[in-house]
């Protein structure tokens, strides 16, 4: 059977680089690649799937070219992200020329799809880009049945096939878990030493212009197939689960009707999910809640209703106050995002912010700046104005700021960023919450470490 590498390169930083994302962890937690596991799931019908992630693994570039010296590989499937593109094509670079022989090199990440022919052109031995992560394309890709290929983007003789026809559903086979080391990956609040990476739908049924998912037609996933590998997690032994969904009630009927099934089956899973403030309710909590939900992380990004509006976002500090009450009511943690520096505030307006994160009181908070990501709207719209370039950049969604705004400086928002640290968790009484929350003792060495991750946020950005 030939052999298939999916490799997660090598980084000086917590890279994330899966599900199109575009940032670096602060924190000290980092999951795995969700786009790996399911490509492990379709990739082993056919081939030995070998899995190297190297920044779970702190492997160094000198010791991974080493260790695929005169390596044979059928395919190379490696992740790649907007924040680390330059490093992870120079480490590609590099094994190609330590490798034995590697027939097919494909990619995976948010800014390759998004600016692939600025990728093709500029690296002549990439063969292929993945245009999702949901489909088994890569098979016929691999199989040579360009004929059945769908949804990628790759090399022929005839030229580049850029096919992205969409698709009404998906399921995937059992991902081989038992070739990631669980117990190595870390979410910022499990209760767990390993934990199980899910999807439910693939996209986001909202249309927030500063989100690259708002660009993916949302699609939900076999609910048989869903169930299946949720059966399969039991019997490995595995309690925690994440679900990595953009969102997880985007179709609000396929999300009851799992609750209830992992209900019925008595799952016993915890688990952790993003949720949209818009679709927050009772009844839906509750059931979450019962079918063993602990944690929910919720964009909140401002208080200022017209931001709302302009950005697409289907929300309204009324409905995101609302949201939280339900939320704390049925005693889930929650930690919610906000976002700082849109291109109308102003600095008064971005401390109302903070002011509303510290009244609404989540369990957690995190502040971000607003940043063009590739592929979303809001990036056209800003290169459209001439305020950044179109091309190919190093761009990290949790860096430094790239606004521009005549209100505030760079530097004024990165002072904000770290005041909003500062005035939400540097409270009496929040920490004397935070204490009487304790349980037990993964919850206090949880607490330590991303203590001391907001304590650096707050100093530096």
């Amino acid at each position: 059977m030939e052999k298939v590498l999916l490799l997660n390169p090598p980084g000086d930083k917590l890279y994330v680089r899966d599900c199109f994302c575009t940032s670096a962890n602060k924190a000290h937690y980092y999951m795995p690649p969700v786009d790996f596991l399911i490509l492990s799931g379709h990739l082993k019908k056919s081939y030995d799937v070998d899995i190297i992630d190297c920044i779970i693994d702190g492997i160094s570039l000198a010791r991974l070219s080493d260790m695929l010296k005169d390596k044979v590989y059928y395919a190379v499937v490696f992740l790649t992200s907007a924040s680390s593109w330059p490093s992870d094509f120079r480490a590609m670079e590099e094994i190609l020329k330590k490798a034995g022989k590697i027939d097919h090199v494909i990619v995976s990440g948010g800014i390759t799809f998004f600016e692939k022919e600025k990728f093709f052109d500029r690296y002549p031995w990439l063969d292929a880009i993945q245009s999702n992560y949901v489909t088994d394309d890569i098979l016929h890709y691999l199989n040579a049945d360009h004929a059945r290929v769908k949804n990628m983007f790759f090399r022929t003789h005839d030229g580049i096939q850029y096919r992205n026809a969409g698709f009404s559903s998906f399921s995937y086979p059992v991902p081989l878990y038992e070739r990631f080391k669980l117990k190595k990956y870390r979410l910022p609040f499990f209760k767990y030493s390993k934990f199980a990476s899910v999807l439910t739908n693939y996209g986001c049924p909202f249309n927030c212009s500063y989100c690259v998912a708002s660009t993916i037609k949302c699609v939900t996933r076999d609910m048989g197939n869903l169930i299946d590998e949720l059966e399969f997690i039991r019997k490995m032994g595995v309690k925690e689960i994440l679900f990595k969904d953009h969102t997880f009630v985007a179709d609000k009927k396929f999300t009851v009707l799992l609750l209830k099934e992992m209900i019925a089956r008595k799952f016993n899973f915890v688990w952790s999910c993003n949720v949209h403030p818009a679709t927050v309710d009772e009844e839906l909590i509750a059931l979450m809640k019962d079918a063993g939900c602990y944690f929910i992380r919720m964009g909140a990004e401002t208080q200022n209703s017209q931001i709302f509006a302009k950005y697409r976002k289907s929300s309204s500090p009324e409905i995101i106050s609302r949201a939280v009450s339900v939320i704390k009511r049925n005693k889930i943690m929650l930690m919610t995002w906000f976002l700082l520096g849109f291109y109308e505030e102003t600095l008064d307006e971005m401390k109302k912010t903070i002011d509303f994160a510290v009244k609404i009181n989540p369990d957690f908070a995190s502040f971000g700046v607003l940043m063009p990501e590739y592929g979303s709207p809001l990036r056209q719209e800003y290169i459209k104005k001439g305020w950044i370039k179109d091309g190919l950049s190093t761009f990290d969604a949790a860096g430094e700021p790239t606004i521009v705004s005549p209100n505030f400086s760079a530097q004024q928002l990165g002072e904000v960023v770290k005041m909003a640290y500062r005035k939400f968790y540097y409270r009496p009484e929040y920490f004397l919450e935070r204490i009487l929350d304790i349980r037990h003792y993964k919850q206090l060495s949880n607490m330590a470490f991303n203590g001391l991750s907001v304590f650096k946020k707050s100093i530096s950005n």
